[in-house]
């Protein structure tokens, strides 16, 4: 909210922290433009709201770089950026974005104060962060991380889960281990 205002830009940071080149190089700001991106794009095509559908894209300001590499891709349009937030905004509008973010608000909310177990708890702080991270970087896309943090908001959400005490995660996670194939392995192989 600070940064749609003007007020506080947290992708600025190496320039408030300090004059050392050295360390606004590792903190150099490369968000900001494409934020601009898409909000510009959005309001161009008048859909604020509702987005620009799951093959809309985006004139980007990357236009004027002068990688060779992506310069086809960047003269066509952005389907997707870096930032996974980004994403489900420019897609869905600020509609999508904001089922997107109150899914992780409610997983973590529900796993971190709603749960009788540490696992659920530990697992609500990660939601929550992965949460916040989302406006940064985890790009959406089909791999093992984009699965497991939805696999983590599912099991915040689930009440029989989140009923369990310690012990009988413990319990339940032992009984798991027991019935897999690398726990049978090693108990044949090492006698454990």
């Amino acid at each position: 909210i600070l940064g749609v205002f003007g007020i506080f830009n947290i992708f600025l940071i190496g320039e408030y922290l300090s004059n050392d080149e050295n360390m606004e190089e590792i903190l150099v700001d490369s968000r900001t433009g494409i934020y601009t991106d898409v909000f510009t794009q959005l309001k161009k095509d008048n859909v604020i709201l509702f987005g620009l559908g799951a093959s809309g894209k985006t004139d980007t300001y990357l236009l004027d770089s002068k990688s060779q590499d992506f310069s086809e891709i960047y003269n066509e349009g952005r389907r997707g950026t870096e930032s996974g937030m980004l994403n489900y905004i420019q897609w869905g509008g600020v509609l999508g974005g904001l089922i997107y973010f109150l899914l992780f608000v409610k997983g973590s909310y529900f796993g971190i104060y709603k749960s009788n177990n540490w696992f659920c708890v530990m697992l609500g702080l990660w939601v929550a962060y992965k949460g916040l991270f989302s406006f940064i970087e985890d790009r959406p896309n089909f791999s093992i991380d984009s699965i497991f943090i939805f696999f983590a908001i599912g099991i915040c959400l689930n009440k029989e889960i989140r009923k369990f005490s310690d012990v009988d995660m413990k319990i339940m996670f032992e009984n798991m281990l027991k019935r897999s194939v690398i726990l049978s392995f090693l108990r044949s192989k090492y006698k454990i």
